[in-house]
């Protein structure tokens, strides 16, 4: 009794516009197909649509505007559809508060936004940098004119440097960070350019929503940490001083150091703000790696599907109408690639695309990672001053606030005990502070890496021979531009450079230590040299004596 064999039917000659939500396990209802004359038209009318309604001239900046994302001028004549500047609005509105943003982003008549450096902007933030520089500055010598006896913060000869090197290195961090935002604006919009780039070619990839909460939680988080901190740190110094017999002075207190909370708090939104910036990278990174694994998980069904209908016992007659139908179907999502002209999620429904098409796609991939290397390229050069007075900054306070502790841990005052917790939240601190300008680096580059490791798995698979020429081309160019981080070229930032520092600031506290007890025993010194010189003097007497009878 023979097999009874059903030809599988020729498809009809229409056109289909395949949508792309929803769209199942390599299954394609007629619910989903739609003529692509009609998808056209109803195309057109809504771009016709969205030009009529369209406001003429130039209009101001608006925060609900900024929320949606204003196109900086990329991708295209219309509005962009990224979420970069919707992620990035409250460090926007903080930066410009401390003078870290100095820009006003205005439309053109084309529509597009473009954020050009404000003169009265720039003015504003060097303004504000020197009035807390030089109000520091006042302060610190208000507290030490009168000898570190009766100031506020010093115990000892050593501390006095100690201290002055805490105050200069964090006005050096603000006053680079505010100095130079004219600067690195240049190169931050050319980085967030690209990003748009990015989201608008790779537009049915959405998003992760976590980026945004973690935006909000980075942000909200360190404000509240440093404003709390420096609010309990101005009452530990308040009741320590109360201490001192000091009082017939009235020019002590922390209130000589007042200014440098202020300028921990600009720091702090500049680090933030490079931190998000790099979040932001890393997440584009991972929307190139999802639709990378999902080409090869598309190709890899594809060759199922070509295997399920070809290498079954059919006559030549079946075989034919087999193929027929499986190329029918290639055009199908060809052609609805080409209508839409993105690179989308290369999810179910696209591994049918034609080996040109296939290889144009995987261009496109290999153009979008060469666009995110430019953008880290652009936000090396942006923050790379910044970030070396930065980390160097972080690195003192790392040996200063121990060396703080070291000595309230010896101290015989009763509000030591203060102070002791509070260097405890300031030692926490800036370990955070270090965090924020390696993490991002490292997830980055993490995510980077995976780029590599998906491109070798994919070529690991069978290819037409234009993808596998085009997915060569994608590993060399992997191997040629390698994503890393560095300051000015000094050093990387990645998370070697935290066991480093963790080195410097061990070496370097113990050397503190050793001075401390220098200058703890040089009085003990003295009191024995006396003490040698009477007994000799006194030996000298008593033979003198012994003499004379």
């Amino acid at each position: 009794m023979g097999i009874r064999r059903h030809a599988i039917p020729r498809p009809t000659t229409s056109t289909y516009h395949v949508k792309s939500d929803n769209m199942d396990a390599w299954s394609i209802s007629p619910k989903d197909l739609k003529p692509i004359g009609v998808a056209a038209a109803d195309q057109q009318k809504q771009q016709q649509l969205q030009l009529q309604q369209q406001p003429l001239g130039p209009k101001k900046l608006t925060s609900d505007d900024l929320k949606k994302g204003p196109d900086t001028g990329s991708g295209g004549g219309g509005g962009s559809k990224s979420d970069v500047f919707h992620t990035l609005a409250p460090v926007y509105h903080l930066s410009k508060i401390c003078g870290l943003l100095p820009v006003k982003f205005k439309a053109n008549k084309a529509g597009k936004y473009e954020g050009r450096l404000d003169v009265a902007e720039v003015a504003y933030g060097i303004v504000l940098v020197a009035a807390l520089a030089g109000a520091q500055c006042y302060g610190l010598y208000r507290d030490l004119r009168n000898g570190w006896e009766n100031s506020t913060r010093l115990s000892s000869e050593t501390a006095i440097t100690v201290t002055c090197s805490d105050v200069f290195a964090v006005i050096s961090a603000a006053f680079v960070a505010i100095l130079g935002s004219g600067y690195r604006w240049h190169h931050l919009q050319d980085a967030l350019n690209k990003i748009v780039d990015v989201d608008d070619k790779l537009l049915d990839v959405p998003t992760s929503e976590r980026l945004r909460k973690v935006s909000i939680i980075v942000i909200v988080s360190s404000l509240v940490y440093i404003v709390v901190i420096s609010s309990l740190d101005f009452v530990s110094w308040r009741a320590s001083s109360a201490g001192k017999n000091n009082a017939h002075f009235g020019d002590k207190g922390p209130i000589n150091y007042a200014p440098l909370y202020f300028m921990y708090i600009v720091v702090t939104v500049f680090e933030v703000q490079y931190a998000l910036v790099l979040f932001n990278v890393g997440e584009r990174f991972l929307k190139l790696n999802k639709s990378v694994a999902n080409l090869t998980r598309s190709n890899m069904a594809l060759e199922q599907l070509f295997r399920r209908y070809t290498h079954q016992p059919h006559h030549q007659q079946q075989q034919e109408q087999s193929m027929a139908f499986f190329s029918n179907e290639i055009g199908h999502i060809g052609r609805f690639r080409r209508v839409n002209n993105k690179i989308s999620d290369f999810g179910p429904g696209a591994g049918t695309e034609t080996a040109s098409k296939t290889a144009e796609l995987i261009g496109r991939l290999i153009g979008l990672h060469g666009i995110l290397c430019d953008s880290v390229k652009n936000v090396n050069k942006a923050y790379g001053g910044a970030v070396v007075v930065g980390t160097i900054s972080c690195l003192i306070h790392l040996i200063i606030t121990p060396y703080f502790l070291y000595n309230e841990i010896f101290s015989d005052s009763i509000s030591s005990w203060y102070v002791l917790t509070m260097q405890v939240f300031w030692t926490f601190f800036h370990v955070c502070r270090l965090l924020f300008l390696v993490q991002p680096c490292h997830m980055v580059s993490v995510e980077a890496r995976k780029t590599g490791a998906l491109v070798s798995q994919a070529l690991a698979s069978n290819w037409q021979p234009e993808a596998k020429k085009q997915l060569e081309i994608f590993s060399l160019q992997l191997l040629q531009r390698p994503v890393e981080f560095t300051a000015c070229g000094l050093f990387f930032l990645d998370r070697g450079l935290v066991t480093s520092i963790a080195g410097a600031v061990t070496t370097y506290l113990v050397i503190l230590v050793q001075f401390q007890n220098a200058d703890e025993t040089k009085g003990t010194k003295n009191l024995l040299q006396n003490a040698t010189e009477l007994l000799k003097n006194a030996s000298s007497f008593k033979n003198i004596t012994f003499k004379v009878r």
